[in-house]
């Protein structure tokens, strides 16, 4: 076709300067012919080179496409020449590495021997060890039956000398319950001073209680504005989390831009890639391509399955045995590797095990140890003070045992204004224990209604948390099924995509056609020339004016349903091409729809979880100042019974510093239980210690 270019293009000059000869020839010939048929064949003559020129132009164009097309296929052969080289060089390297596998093959059964070495050699070490082990927990065993054996003894006696202080301890509750009748009727004597120092100690509580109450409400107001700059706090802290989130979504909404900027990218890429892939198919290089195609897939499939099948030209026995090889190869360094981790499992276990056992058996020796030492330190320290205490109780007892006698005479005179004090002071200690038992009811009734209150709010709060996670879940479905519409989206515009690439295919084939066209036209001028060339010698004879005619309308046909074609095409690409950036708009409007959803759905997550955080903070802190007040009452409670313990301490020693002075002769006689009454006395420096608080 390159060389056909002059001639087609040179081709109109002679039928220009040609023309205006035969034209005067036939004038001075014939003289009469008809100027309007001239005029006419010269139009149609202009337009027949108009169309050779256009056609000419696209002779070059495609003149010029086939250059390239031979340009691209020298690359073709050039790559897959490369490619060639690159499987040699792959070959070579894989019989390289067949070479390094019996190598390592043979290494590993050298390593596999010296582990099965190893491993007796750990069987032998470990018999050793259990033997060693086994006598000395044997020695242990009969060190531990031997400080058994002496606890034992050790227990025994110390239960003898718990007998005996138990008996001494008998003897003294004895002399206890006959002094406390004589005590209590001391105490009586004082009481009745002592109950307005009572009822005045009563008012200093009120007074005290009043004074709690104020503090009670204080901390509550304290607490109240804690709780109002806590809930300034967090709005600040909202309202930097807001700026957080909103600095979030502006990096997301970044990142999205990115990302459609990457799609564009990919899109110009793959329309790139489509392109190459629609010149790669054609009719001169297909049975190339197809070969590089195989060859690629195969050296794919051998990359994927880690090198275990080699090259599809080689025999199947060298397959089947290569694969037994590495096959055997992997099991039997993964057998080896599973050894030697098993076996230095097993040596650190034992190892550690053993350690183990033998501190615990040291631990627990030592400790045993200095637990029978201790105890058997405290044993002597306790028999030498219950010795010591039991003497000076002795020396005590007679010497009350003598000033008793002397001292029974005093009940008579006043038991009746003792008894009168007891049971007023009885009435006293019963509404006060009343008082304080209405209290507790109170609290327990305020401490049930927190705990149902706290059940409901922890309920509520359950029944939020599980809302929460059932609208995080329906969420996360959303969002996977936005994200599987996006996918069939996406693959739609695929499907597009490979409909461009058929309607390219088809404007090949179009182009394929219009090369069948030009070659036609080239025969077509050929004939017009002969045309030209017969009328111009018979330019009388109506039948040639009929077949230039019938010629020109037969051309303008052609041309015409070329065009309309050709219109209809490029009319079908422009829908195509409308139809592909409508649908990727529409992707793009969708995607920043999605985005902005699922911005809106994690600010409004945020915000219910932030409201459940302040919900069980609230909670919290509700419980702490329940606790608080709790614990003050608790303290206000033993307080006051701290004051009444002090109270009744200075009744006792006040009623055992005033007896009076007569001598009475002894007299006992029985109370309504049964118990004696005897005289009381007072209270010397060694004297027993008085059971008051006990009574009371």
């Amino acid at each position: 076709m390159g060389d056909h270019d002059p001639a087609a293009s040179s081709a109109p000059t002679p039928d220009s300067s040609a023309g205006p000869a035969p034209n005067q020839g036939q004038e001075s010939r014939a003289g009469g012919l008809d100027e309007r048929t001239l005029l006419e064949a010269g139009r149609i003559l202009e337009h027949l080179r108009t169309q050779l020129a256009d056609l000419d132009r696209r002779e070059q164009a495609l003149n010029s496409q086939m250059a390239e097309l031979d340009r691209e296929q020298r690359r073709l052969q050039l790559s897959s020449q490369e490619l060639q080289a690159e499987a040699t060089a792959r070959a070579e390297q894989l019989r390289e590495r067949e070479a390094e596998v019996a190598a390592a093959h043979s290494d590993l059964e050298a390593r596999q021997r010296e582990l099965d070495e190893a491993r007796e050699a750990l069987a032998a070490e470990r018999a050793d060890l259990k033997a060693s082990m086994a006598v000395e927990l044997q020695e242990d065993r009969k060190a531990l039956a031997a400080s058994q054996l002496r606890l034992q003894r050790d227990r025994t006696k110390f239960q003898q000398d718990l007998d005996l202080l138990r008996r001494q301890r008998k003897a003294w509750e004895q002399v206890r319950e006959y002094e406390r009748a004589r005590l209590e009727s001391e105490l009586d004597q004082e009481r009745r001073r002592r109950l307005a120092e009572v009822q005045q100690a009563e008012c200093e509580l009120e007074e005290k209680r009043s004074s709690l109450v104020a503090e009670i409400e204080e901390h509550r107001q304290e607490r109240l504005a804690d709780v109002e700059q806590r809930e300034q706090e967090l709005e600040q802290k909202r309202a930097s989390l807001q700026a957080e989130i909103e600095q979030h979504r502006q990096e997301r909404l970044a990142d999205v831009e990115q990302r459609e900027r990457e799609l564009e990218e990919e899109r110009a890429r793959l329309e790139g890639e489509i392109e190459t892939q629609r010149q790669n198919h054609l009719a001169e290089v297909k049975l190339c391509e197809q070969e590089l195609e195989e060859k690629r897939a195969t050296f794919e499939a051998e990359i994927a399955e880690q090198r275990q099948q080699f090259l599809a030209e080689e025999q199947q026995r060298r397959q089947e045995l290569e694969a037994g090889i590495e096959q055997q190869r992997r099991q039997r360094l993964t057998e080896v590797e599973e050894r030697a981790r098993e076996m230095d499992q097993e040596m650190f276990a034992l190892k550690s095990e053993l350690e183990e056992q033998r501190q615990a058996w040291s631990a627990e020796v030592e400790q045993r140890e200095q637990e029978f030492e201790r105890q058997r330190a405290d044993l002597e320290k306790r028999s030498k003070f219950h010795e010591s205490h039991l003497a000076r109780f002795r020396e005590q007892v007679v010497r009350d045992q003598r000033e008793l006698a002397f001292r029974r005479q005093q009940h008579r005179v006043w038991a009746e204004q003792v008894e009168q004090s007891i049971r007023l002071r009885i009435a006293h200690m019963r509404r006060f224990r009343d008082l304080l038992t209405r209290r507790e009811e109170s609290l327990d009734r305020d401490r049930s209604r927190f705990n149902e209150h706290r059940k409901t709010v922890e309920k509520e709060f359950e029944a939020g948390r599980t809302a929460f996670a059932e609208e995080r879940t329906r969420w996360v479905e959303e969002r996977d099924a936005t994200r599987t519409e996006l996918q069939r989206r996406q693959e739609i515009l695929t499907l597009h995509a490979e409909n461009l690439e058929s309607r390219r295919q088809r404007l090949d084939r179009l182009r394929d056609e219009l090369e069948r066209t030009n070659r036609e036209t080239l025969e077509i001028r050929l004939a017009v020339e002969q045309t030209w060339s017969e009328l111009s010698e018979n330019a009388e004879s109506p039948q040639a004016m009929r077949r230039v005619e019938a010629a020109r309308l037969d051309l303008n046909d052609h041309y015409q349903r070329r065009r309309d074609t050709i219109a209809r095409e490029r009319a079908e690409l422009q829908e195509v091409e409308q139809e592909f950036l409508r649908r990727r708009e529409a992707f793009r409007q969708e995607r920043g729809e999605f985005a902005g959803w699922i911005t809106q759905r994690e600010e409004q997550l945020a915000a219910r979880e932030q409201a459940l955080h302040a919900e069980l903070q609230r909670i919290r802190e509700q419980e702490e100042s329940w606790q608080l007040v709790r614990e003050r009452w608790q303290a206000e409670k033993l307080e006051a019974e701290a004051v009444i313990r002090d109270l009744l301490s200075q009744l006792e020693s006040v009623a055992a510093k005033s007896v009076p002075p007569q001598i009475i002769p002894p007299v006992v006689e029985s109370d309504e239980d049964g118990g004696s009454l005897s005289t009381p006395h007072p209270a010397g420096r060694n004297a027993l210690p008085a059971p008051g608080s006990e009574a009371a």
